[in-house]
């Protein structure tokens, strides 16, 4: 309440897909109330937890510190790892260059649809330095590259079709970048979630001149666009934190197309970067605030895997992707 925010960020119960951003007039709340509440709260969770089974000793990564808590997923895309919004994926560390695809067909009324991959490279401000996409393919200051632009997704059981857009990571930070945001945009007006096969994923690779188009071992994620827009932005990659911010928010769009050429990133800058502040700067409890609450109330803390009975973290025991687990066993 009380870090001086100029903007509130909050998201609409039944609408998790959309956030909102408002100037923050909120009057200071006296520290020791703040605590006082804090504390309350976190006595009642405690006691809640303490009529559940013991959990014994347990590991709990720092990890999980980056993770949201997934307070629901009705809204969400379907992905290879359940993932909440929010949420902080960090990348390897030999990756130098992003390559995000889209892959599309056409649907059972369009049989020519034509899905657009884009990237906005915004500086620490949330301001716009540059954008790739297809009217835009070649990003030289940025050395960011558009595979090139493809109008027709092909037959609806055929094998579909990609578009590519490849970032360097330092060429971003050497330029005064920070944020590139990946947004999907459907120029045939059509919603996804009226399309049987549309996917956004992303590549993580040392240098983007080698190597195969796809290499299944560089894919680190992808998913299925199911939201009922005409726009998304799945991902936010933060070069300096060299972390991917899970968004998969929609964006809705202006109605001024026709100035811009169509529905694509020109006509929608504005709106990506207030809702990309929006979601990198949401104030919400993580993973690790969680299963730090379970612990108190009902199990023992330790530091290696070796001597736990259960264990939390990234590729071992319960993960956070585990998202049927903390919806039934560890919530309220």
């Amino acid at each position: 309440r009380n870090n001086e925010e100029s903007i509130r960020v909050f998201f609409p119960k039944g609408n998790l897909a959309r956030s909102y951003a408002l100037e923050n007039n909120l009057a200071m709340i006296d520290e020791k109330y703040c605590h006082a509440i804090t504390k309350i709260c976190e006595i009642a969770l405690v006691e809640q937890f303490k009529e559940r089974e013991f959990m014994g000793r347990v590991y709990l990564s720092e990890e999980y510190k980056k993770y949201a808590i997934p307070f629901s997923q009705r809204s969400t895309s379907k992905t290879a790892k359940t993932i909440t919004r929010g949420s902080r994926l960090s990348c390897e560390e030999s990756t130098n260059m992003l390559r995000g695809f889209v892959w599309w067909t056409n649907s059972e009324d369009n049989d020519r649809v034509d899905v657009d991959l884009s990237a906005v490279i915004l500086n620490e401000n949330w301001e716009s330095l540059d954008h790739i996409s297809y009217t835009n393919l070649r990003s030289k200051k940025f050395h960011a590259v558009h595979s090139g632009d493809i109008t027709n997704g092909g037959p609806l059981n055929g094998e579909g079709v990609s578009e590519f857009l490849d970032i360097d990571i330092n060429a971003v930070l050497d330029n005064g970048g920070r944020y590139v945001v990946y947004q999907v945009y459907n120029y045939s007006e059509e919603l996804f979630s009226s399309m049987p096969h549309v996917m956004f994923g992303w590549m993580e690779r040392e240098n983007g001149e080698f190597g195969e188009i796809y290499e299944p071992k560089t894919v680190k994620q992808k998913m299925d666009l199911v939201s009922k827009s005409t726009v998304c932005i799945p991902v936010i990659f933060d070069c300096i934190a060299r972390e991917m911010i899970w968004c998969d928010m929609n964006l809705t769009t202006n109605g001024f197309h026709s100035d811009c050429g169509g529905n694509n990133v020109e006509s929608n800058i504005h709106g990506v970067a207030a809702t990309c502040y929006a979601i990198a700067n949401a104030k919400k409890a993580t993973l690790y605030d969680l299963i730090k609450l379970h612990i108190n109330a009902r199990g023992i803390e330790v530091t290696s895997k070796e001597e736990a009975d259960v264990i939390f973290d990234i590729e071992d025991g319960i993960t956070p992707f585990d998202t049927d687990v903390f919806m039934g066993e560890y919530l309220v």
